[in-house]
């Protein structure tokens, strides 16, 4: 694997670590995010958290009143690099924020658009190295099962039509990233299978429906998966980090 000094991490609440060097909003989880446990295992010279809870593909974010700031395409618009780009690793992470509310009625089409503007921006800032996630289509939030979950009413019936969003999302961009990489060759652009991964974690848990937070009992090693109806646990992000790297080693030997 090619020795990376750096890290940049683009994305949503699945990515926001807290309010970091000025970006991000609050951590969604009980403890270190995957970026921090992946930084660890590369042993990197500095990473930086660009993502913001909530964001979108494009511009905004999920939460009409945060206006139209905070989405990918605004975080990298407003990004510009510190490092070495050839010796840092940038990973991207976006799209559930867009593709989880059908009744919101955006395309899969158009997060994959957002996010190919946003691959060709990053190429032009000099990024060399890229990683791009799909979604999870595998494990279903909680938020869509939990009766007692103070919005269940309103997601109760958006489930099925959600994952099929993520499965249709995950096909296109797959395409869309090969097609990228075949017409230019100043950036690769690495897939990681999120939804793969998260399948395979989701086996090392007892409970992988409902969300740890409001149960008042102590985080057990291999408890819960979700940390509350949207997030993951601490321990779901560092088994997402060993997924991460194990990949970057396989890419890398391909």
């Amino acid at each position: 694997m090619k020795k990376f000094q750096h890290l940049v991490v683009f994305g949503d609440s699945l990515s926001d670590n807290g309010i970091d060097n000025g970006h991000g909003f609050l951590r969604n989880s009980n403890g270190r995010m995957w970026s921090e446990y992946l930084a660890e295992l590369m042993e990197l010279k500095s990473f930086e958290v660009r993502a913001w809870s909530g964001a979108m593909s494009g511009m905004g974010n999920y939460n009409p009143n945060a206006g139209e700031w905070s989405g990918l395409r605004w975080q990298v618009q407003n990004f510009m690099p510190t490092t070495a780009m050839n010796d840092t690793l940038v990973i991207v992470q976006i799209g559930t924020n867009d593709l989880h509310d059908p009744e919101m009625n955006i395309t899969t089409e158009q997060v994959v658009a957002n996010i190919i503007h946003t691959l060709e921006e990053l190429s032009v800032k000099g990024a060399r190295h890229l990683m791009l996630w799909n979604l999870n289509a595998s494990l279903v939030s909680p938020g869509y099962i939990d009766q007692k979950y103070e919005l269940f009413d309103y997601y109760k019936d958006r489930k099925d039509a959600a994952t099929e969003q993520f499965k249709k999302f995950n096909v296109q961009i797959h395409a869309a990233v090969c097609n990228f990489n075949g017409k230019q060759n100043s950036m690769q652009v690495n897939l990681f299978d999120a939804n793969s991964a998260i399948a395979t974690i989701g086996k090392q848990f007892n409970d992988t429906t409902m969300p740890w937070r409001e149960t008042a009992f102590f985080p057990k090693k291999g408890g819960w998966f979700w940390f509350d109806h949207w997030h993951y646990m601490t321990e779901t992000h560092k088994y997402l980090s060993g997924h991460i790297f194990h990949d970057l080693h396989f890419q890398e030997t391909k």
